[in-house]
C-alpha cells in the first residue's frame, strides 16, 4: 500500500497516462471503474474497522475485574521484547491501582525464546514487589486464541471474577475481545492498552484489517 502510494506520487504523469488509455475502450473502462469502486470500498471498510478498534479499545473494566495480560516475544537470551516489556510494565501499574485485582500471565515459550512469556512477566512483577498470590501463570499458549482459552480455564478453576480486564496493545484489543466472546466469557470485558509507539501504528493496523474478520468467520 505504501509503494503504492508513493508511485502514484512521484509517477503521477505515468498514472495519468494510464487511465487515459483505460479510459479509451470499454472493455478497460469497465475494468477501472471496478478497481476504483474495490479500492474506495476498500477505503471505507478500513474506516469502519479502525473506529471499532479504537472504540473498544477505549472501554474501561469493571471494578474488580480479573486481569488477563497477554503475553509477546521474549528473546532468545531471556531478554524482553518492547512489546512485552510495556504490556508487563502495564499490568504492573494496574495491580497497583488495584490493591484486590488478580492476573492471569499468559505465554508459552516459543523455540526461539529463552524464557516462556509468561515466567518473564511473572519475574518481573516479582521483582517489582507485587505478591505472588495475586499472580498466576498460563505457560502453555502459542495463540492470542490460546491465551484467552486457557485464561479463562483458570477463571473457572480458580474462581476468579469473570469480568476481565485484558492487558495488551490498544490496536490488539477488538480481535481479543472477539476472541474472548467466542469463549463465551458471561462477564464483561475491559481495555487495559500498553504503551504503543505511533511508528508501528500503520502496520499493526493493517495486519489486523484482515487478521480481524479472519478471526470472525473460522
Amino acid at each position: 500500500m505504501s509503494l503504492y502510494i508513493m508511485s502514484r506520487c512521484l509517477f503521477r504523469d505515468f498514472f495519468q497516462n494510464l487511465k487515459i488509455k483505460f479510459l479509451k475502450k470499454q472493455s478497460t473502462k469497465i475494468i477501472w471503474r471496478i478497481c476504483q469502486t474495490g479500492f474506495a470500498l476498500f477505503i471505507i471498510y478500513a474506516l469502519i474497522i479502525s473506529s471499532a478498534m479504537i472504540y473498544f479499545s477505549s472501554i474501561p473494566p469493571e471494578k474488580g475485574a480479573t486481569s488477563i495480560t497477554l503475553g509477546a516475544k521474549v528473546h532468545h537470551n531471556g531478554s524482553p521484547s518492547k512489546a512485552i516489556d510495556d504490556r508487563t510494565k502495564t499490568c504492573y501499574h494496574y495491580l497497583k491501582a488495584n490493591p484486590t485485582t488478580l492476573a492471569i500471565l499468559s505465554g508459552g515459550q516459543g523455540s526461539d525464546e529463552g524464557v516462556s512469556e509468561a515466567d518473564y512477566m511473572y519475574n518481573t512483577l516479582l521483582k517489582k514487589g507485587i505478591n505472588p498470590d495475586r499472580l498466576i501463570k498460563e505457560d502453555k499458549s502459542t495463540t492470542t486464541e490460546e491465551n484467552i482459552r486457557n485464561s479463562y480455564k483458570l477463571i473457572k478453576e480458580n474462581d476468579l471474577s469473570e469480568n476481565i480486564a485484558i492487558t495488551t496493545d490498544s490496536y490488539h484489543q477488538l480481535r481479543a475481545r472477539i476472541i474472548a466472546k467466542k469463549q463465551d466469557i458471561k462477564g464483561s470485558i475491559g481495555a487495559v492498552n500498553a504503551k504503543t509507539y505511533l511508528w508501528i501504528y500503520p502496520t499493526y493496523f493493517v495486519r489486523e484489517w484482515f487478521a480481524i474478520p479472519y478471526e470472525i468467520i473460522k
